[in-house]
């Protein structure tokens, strides 16, 4: 008879303590959405160049921190378009971006020919990815 009030004792006491750790665990789930850093890659400006070393063009890009976190590192993968040709090119970036500011960086792509110039809608960003 004590043995059975014993175990009953137990068997009530690893439930309460099931019933706790799960109310903890389910508690604790937050989404990485609210926690994880984001933003958004947009280009802000570029323009054509040509000197000795022939010709290119120098790509702003524009990094705003969308999310409630900071951003430690970017990474922005860009497309440019000419007549003969397509230029990818990936940058990544390590800056400290705070909640609702910006920062900005370049990225520099030589043309292989001289007689290649960017095409009107060429420029685009096909990716990015925050830390």
């Amino acid at each position: 008879m004590i043995a059975a009030r014993t175990m009953k004792k137990i068997d009530r006491f690893i439930m309460a303590i099931l019933v706790c750790s799960l109310s903890v665990l389910s508690s604790c789930r937050a989404e990485s959405s609210d926690w994880y850093p984001t933003g958004k890659a947009t280009i802000a400006s570029h323009f054509e160049y040509e000197n000795s070393g022939g010709r290119g063009c120098v790509v702003t890009i524009e990094i705003s921190n969308t999310g409630i976190s900071s951003i430690t590192r970017c990474t922005v993968s860009l497309s440019m378009a000419t007549e003969a040709r397509v230029y990818r090119q990936t940058a990544v970036k390590e800056m400290v971006i705070p909640p609702g500011k910006r920062a900005y960086f370049d990225i520099d792509i030589a043309f292989v020919s001289e007689d290649e110039s960017l095409k009107e809608s060429g420029l685009a960003i096909e990716d990015s990815f925050f830390l």
